[in-house]
C-alpha cells in the first residue's frame, strides 16, 4: 500500500477542501477530515475499502457512493484528469453540492497508481447563481413580459427603460424615450399631480396617480399610473411604474357622473344635484340669511306636447333652460326636475323680496312668445316659492313646500307666484284623503295587476313580463304615478307592493300549474320598500305562503335606491338571489351610479329608462347615453332590456347597437292576467 508522510497528512489536514485517495481498485488509502465528514466516514474505518462496502455503514449515502465509485472508474478508463459535480446527500434530507476534480496517476508501466479526488463545496454558489437567475426570470416576467405598460425613471424623472407594451401604447420606440423626462409626456394641466406622484412615491410609498398623456401621434390618452420605488443596495435610486389605459373607462365614468347629475335633455342640473346643493345652502346658511326654492311648472305644456308632439315639447324646454339661465344670479342653480318641472335655489339671501324679484323675472320672460322652429307659441308658467331658514329641517321638505305653493299659484290662475305658507296645509289634506281611499282600495281589492310582455330582440321570443299595478277606481283607472307618489310618501306603498308581490306569485303558479312554460315576472320595488329591513322576511313569507319558487322572479330596483346604502343594499340583493331571484338596475341612468361600486352589487340586468329610448332615433345625446349603458351591461357580462320600446325604428336600432331585450308597446301593451295568456305560447 502506498504510504504518505508525515508533511503531506498535516498539509492534507488544514486544507478547507476535501481530499481522498484511492488505489487502482478503487480502495481508499487516505482521506483529509474534510472528506470523512462530507462522507459521513469520521467514526469508520474507511482504508482499504470500496465506496460501495462503505456504503453499508451509511445506507443514506449508498447511491452517492455508487455514482461516485461509477465515475472514478470512468476517470481511469479515459486517463486524464476531469472536472465535475458531485451531489452529496445529509441526513437531513439536505443536498450539498462539490465542485470535483479527479486526477489519476499512473505507473511506467501503465498500471494504476493513485487516483486524487478534491472537491470543493459549491452549494450555496449553486444555490446563489439559481437564486440569482429565478430573480432575472421573474424580472424578465414581470417588467419586459408584463402585459401592462411598464416603465422605470431614475431620481432625476428621466426615463432609463420601457417594455414593449409601453412604446405600443405611446407610439414611441425605447430609443425615444430613455433619457428624457416624462414631462414631455404630460399635459400641463397634470404636472403638478405627475410632480407629486414622483415625490411621494420616492419617499419610499406606493402611489397611484391618473394622469393625461399626448402619445407620438398627438392622441390624448388618460392613464393610471401605480409607482413603486426601485431600490437598490437599500437606497432609492429611481421608480418603477405599471400604467393602464383607462380613456374608456374615464369616459364612462364621465358620463355615468352626467347622467346623475345633470339632465340629458337641457343640461341643467338633476334632483340628485339639485337635493345636494340645497343641503349644502342650509349647512352654510347664518343669522340673517336666508335661501329660496322656486319650483317653476310650465302651463299647458301638456297640451302643446298632445297637439304638437314631443319633439316640439322637448325644443320648448330647451329654450326655458336657457330663459332660466339668463335669469338666475350665477350664484344661483337651475335644475329640471323631470317633465315640464324646474327648481331654482337661490342662497344666501337676506329677504323674500330678492326671491320674489327673481319669480317675477322668470314671468316676464316666460310671457314673451317662444320661437320652436320657426313657430311661435305662448306658454307661461306659475312659480312656487318656498324660504328655507337654518331652522330648515332638510332639502325634500323645502321642494315639497315650494311644489305646494306651486299648485296654488296654478290653482290661483297660473302665470303667476306664490310663497308657501301654513295656508296650504289643505293641499296636504286633500293627500290624506287620497292614503284613506288607498288603504281602502288595498282592503277592498280595488287594485289590478296588469302584465307587459318583455321579449327577446334576436328571437322575438317572450322572455319574461313585468307586473304593473292599476287602481280601478271608481271613477277610472287612477294615474298610476300619483298614486305611487302618494303611496311611497305615506308609506303605504310597502303593503301595496306586498300585495302586487302576492298576486304575481299566485297568477305565475297558475299559469305553470294550467301546463304554460315558466315565464320570469319582474316586480318593482319602491324605495320604501326596499329600505324596510323586513323586506326580504316579507319576501320568504309570500313564497311559502303561496307556494311559489323564487326562480320564476324578478325584481326591478331603481339605481338611486342601491346607492343610499352600500353595505345594506349588498346584503339584500344577495339574500334575494339566494331565493333564485334576477335583479334588474331600473330606470338606468336617471339616478346616481358609480361604477365603482355598481360591479360589487350582485345585479342581473340593466334597464334603461324610456326617456333615453322616446327620441333615440333621432337624438344623436340619447343614442350615445344609451349605447353607453349596452357597453356597460355587457362589460359587466349582464344584459341590458330597453323599455318604452313603441316603434320598429326604435325596436331596429337597438337591435342594431347590441340591446338584448325589450319590452313596449311596439311589442306588447301591458294586459290583465286572462289577456296576457296569449302570449304564454310564445314563452321560452
Amino acid at each position: 500500500m502506498i504510504q504518505f508522510d508525515y508533511t503531506i497528512e498535516t498539509l492534507l489536514n488544514t486544507l478547507p477542501d476535501f481530499i481522498a485517495f484511492k488505489d487502482g481498485e478503487g480502495r481508499w488509502i487516505l482521506a483529509n477530515p474534510v472528506a470523512l465528514e462530507v462522507f459521513h466516514l469520521t467514526n469508520v474505518d474507511y482504508v482499504g475499502k470500496r465506496d460501495s462496502e462503505l456504503g453499508t455503514h451509511v445506507p443514506f449515502m449508498m447511491e452517492a457512493l455508487r455514482h461516485c465509485e461509477a465515475t472514478d472508474e470512468a476517470v481511469w478508463r479515459q486517463g486524464e484528469t476531469v472536472r465535475g459535480k458531485e451531489s452529496i446527500p445529509q441526513p437531513d434530507g439536505r443536498v450539498r453540492i462539490f465542485d470535483t476534480i479527479k486526477i489519476p496517476t499512473f505507473y511506467p508501466d501503465g498500471r494504476r497508481k493513485v487516483l486524487i479526488v478534491v472537491g470543493r463545496d459549491i452549494t450555496d454558489f449553486v444555490h446563489s447563481r439559481k437564486d440569482l437567475e429565478q430573480s432575472r426570470q421573474r424580472y424578465q416576467s414581470l417588467y419586459h413580459d408584463n402585459p401592462n405598460p411598464t416603465f422605470s425613471v431614475d431620481l432625476s424623472g428621466r426615463i432609463t427603460t420601457v417594455n414593449a407594451k409601453m412604446e405600443t401604447l405611446l407610439g414611441y420606440t425605447a430609443n425615444e424615450l430613455v433619457g428624457r423626462t416624462t414631462s414631455f409626456l404630460v399635459g400641463d394641466e397634470d404636472v403638478s399631480r405627475c410632480e407629486e406622484f414622483f415625490r411621494e412615491t420616492l419617499l419610499g410609498n406606493r402611489h397611484v396617480v391618473e394622469i393625461g398623456v399626448v402619445t407620438k401621434s398627438g392622441r390624448q390618452i388618460q392613464l393610471e399610473v401605480h409607482g413603486v420605488p426601485m431600490i437598490v443596495d437599500g437606497e432609492v435610486v429611481g421608480i418603477y411604474g405599471v400604467a393602464q389605459d383607462v380613456s374608456d373607462r374615464t369616459r364612462a365614468e364621465q358620463i355615468i357622473y352626467h347622467l346623475a347629475f345633470y339632465d340629458p335633455l337641457t343640461g341643467l342640473a338633476n334632483r340628485a344635484m339639485l337635493t345636494n346643493r340645497i343641503s349644502d345652502a342650509i349647512a352654510d346658511l347664518g343669522a340673517g340669511h336666508a335661501l329660496a326654492v322656486l319650483f317653476i311648472d310650465l302651463d299647458h305644456f301638456k297640451s302643446l306636447n298632445d297637439t304638437r308632439g314631443h319633439s316640439m315639447g322637448d325644443l320648448l324646454l330647451k329654450r326655458v333652460a336657457q330663459r332660466l339661465q339668463a335669469c338666475v344670479p350665477a350664484s344661483g342653480t337651475i335644475c329640471r326636475l323631470g317633465g315640464d318641472e324646474f327648481i331654482v335655489l337661490l342662497p344666501r339671501l337676506k329677504e323674500a323680496c330678492e326671491a320674489i324679484t327673481v319669480a317675477k323675472r322668470i314671468l316676464d320672460t316666460f310671457s314673451e312668445p317662444w320661437d320652436l322652429g320657426g313657430e311661435c307659441v305662448y306658454i307661461t308658467g306659475s312659480i312656487g316659492i318656498a324660504m328655507g331658514t337654518d331652522n330648515t329641517v332638510d332639502a325634500e321638505q323645502l321642494i315639497r313646500n315650494a311644489d305646494m305653493a306651486m299648485y296654488d299659484a296654478k290653482d290661483k290662475g297660473k302665470n303667476t307666484y306664490r310663497l308657501f305658507d301654513s295656508s296650504l296645509s289643505e293641499k296636504l289634506q286633500r293627500k290624506v284623503e287620497l292614503e284613506t281611499a288607498l288603504r281602502q282600495a288595498l282592503a277592498q281589492d280595488m287594485f289590478t295587476v296588469c302584465y307587459q310582455p318583455q321579449f327577446d330582440m334576436a328571437t322575438r321570443r317572450i322572455i319574461g313580463a313585468e307586473a304593473l299595478l292599476r287602481w280601478n277606481h271608481p271613477r277610472g283607472v287612477y294615474p298610476t304615478n300619483e298614486l305611487i307618489q302618494v303611496a311611497e310618501e305615506t308609506g303605504l306603498i310597502v303593503p301595496i307592493g306586498l300585495w302586487v308581490l302576492r298576486t304575481v306569485c299566485r297568477q305565475a303558479k297558475q299559469w305553470r300549474e294550467a301546463g304554460h312554460h315558466p315565464l320570469r315576472i319582474y316586480v318593482n320595488v319602491s324605495p320604501r320598500q326596499f329600505i324596510d329591513n323586513r323586506f326580504v322576511h316579507h319576501v320568504q313569507q309570500i313564497l311559502a305562503e303561496t307556494g311559489m319558487d323564487g326562480h320564476a322572479l324578478g325584481l326591478e330596483i331603481t339605481e338611486g335606491v342601491i346607492m343610499r346604502d352600500v353595505h345594506y343594499a349588498q346584503e339584500t340583493l344577495q339574500a334575494l338571489r339566494d331565493m333564485g331571484m334576477k335583479i334588474d338596475i331600473d330606470d338606468f341612468g336617471t339616478g346616481y351610479s358609480s361604477l365603482a361600486y355598481l360591479k360589487r352589487f350582485p345585479i342581473d340586468r340593466i334597464k334603461i329608462d324610456q326617456s333615453f329610448i322616446r327620441d333615440v332615433t333621432n337624438n344623436e345625446a340619447d343614442l350615445a347615453i344609451v349605447k353607453t349603458i349596452i357597453s356597460l351591461a355587457h362589460n359587466f357580462q349582464i344584459p341590458a332590456i330597453a323599455e318604452g320600446v313603441e316603434t320598429a325604428t326604435q325596436f331596429q336600432l337597438l337591435k342594431q347597437h347590441g340591446c338584448d331585450e325589450a319590452q313596449g308597446y311596439f311589442l306588447g301593451r301591458p294586459a290583465n292576467s286572462e289577456d296576457f295568456n296569449t302570449h304564454l305560447g310564445t314563452a321560452h
